[in-house]
């Protein structure tokens, strides 16, 4: 077993990434599925002795951890605890995904040299006051937590005198997977076809991948508010078919070094200028159907797979000749 990576699930949402790359791994045939091992740990009570068997083990689990889920939190730093004292590498450790609150991965990236918007948590509106105004305008978002399809934004405001007059406080109580609320800076980016333009891709700290890209009249862009049609696909088609440029390939890799993520989807658009904008990084996304299908089903497939192997020792020869034998017996 020290061949092979164990990959520790406490989540069953099937709409994860991971659970999506479980069964990518079975459609494609891909050899990785014979060096890694799913463990569905759904009561948190995966044993010492169980994770020292592996050579390598991965954690899966919602972001930001800390903060919305510190039962699992916990329970992620003692299976971290217990690699460490066995020097196993872990992937996706726990405190890099409790830094994805917005405030703090977006201040984690402008010290790294990111071109980033500016982001101000706060808890009464009073708070914001000192905002300099040079810094207008600016929307305010969920602090904690994703907000997918956009029901929780409201802005932009051109003033602090606007914004405390036209927000209205959010009722976050019966909300479990969402907490606090953020002033986040408003960054003109440019538009296609007179469309605003929202990319996402795929990254590991050592290759990344274009996914797809939203278009929409609205100047905050998500899954809902898209235009789907015939233009929209083909500018979509272009974006995902151009590789990244070696630039644009080191921004991601750095990105992922910064905030010390494993794999993470970024958001992002381009300014007029030229220069991209990071939104947002999220390390546990959702795969919509989209992603199941070729060639980005492979593309991911490859992607987090390839990844996942640098952290295992070599297959001894007889394994390696195992699973030749099994791909040509496909």
């Amino acid at each position: 077993m020290k061949h092979q990576l164990l990959a520790i699930v406490a989540s069953n949402a099937p709409w994860q990434y991971y659970n999506k790359y479980k069964k990518y791994l079975k459609d494609t045939k891909h050899p990785f599925k014979h060096r890694i091992v799913f463990y569905n740990d759904f009561d948190l009570s995966i044993t010492a002795e169980t994770i020292k068997q592996y050579g390598a083990v991965a954690f899966y689990y919602h972001d930001p951890l800390a903060s919305l889920y510190p039962e699992v939190y916990q329970y992620a730093k003692r299976i971290e605890a217990i690699c460490q004292s066995a020097n196993i590498p872990l992937i996706n450790k726990p405190d890099a995904l409790s830094d994805t609150i917005k405030s703090v991965q977006l201040n984690k990236l402008r010290l790294g040299g990111f071109n980033v918007a500016k982001a101000y948590p706060f808890n009464e509106v009073h708070e914001l006051a000192n905002i300099p105004s040079k810094e207008y305008p600016i929307f305010i978002r969920i602090e904690a937590g994703h907000d997918s399809h956009g029901e929780f934004v409201q802005g932009p405001y051109n003033s602090f005198e606007e914004l405390r007059r036209a927000f209205v406080p959010y009722e976050l109580e019966s909300r479990i997977h969402h907490q606090g609320m953020v002033a986040i800076q408003f960054i003109e980016t440019e538009k296609l076809n007179g469309l605003y333009s929202k990319y996402r891709c795929l990254v590991t700290k050592k290759a990344a991948l274009k996914a797809y890209a939203y278009y929409s009249d609205h100047w905050y862009i998500h899954y809902d508010n898209a235009i789907k049609n015939d233009e929209t696909a083909i500018l979509n088609h272009r974006y995902a078919s151009t590789p990244f440029s070696n630039e644009e390939l080191s921004l991601f890799l750095r990105a992922n070094e910064v905030l010390d993520l494993d794999f993470c989807a970024y958001d992002y658009s381009i300014k007029p200028d030229g220069n991209i904008v990071i939104w947002e990084g999220n390390p546990h996304p959702g795969f919509s159907t989209r992603s199941d299908t070729e060639p980005m089903r492979s593309s991911i497939v490859n992607l987090l797979s390839n990844y996942y192997e640098s952290f295992l020792p070599s297959l001894p020869l007889k394994y390696k000749l195992k699973q030749t034998l099994r791909s040509l017996l496909r």
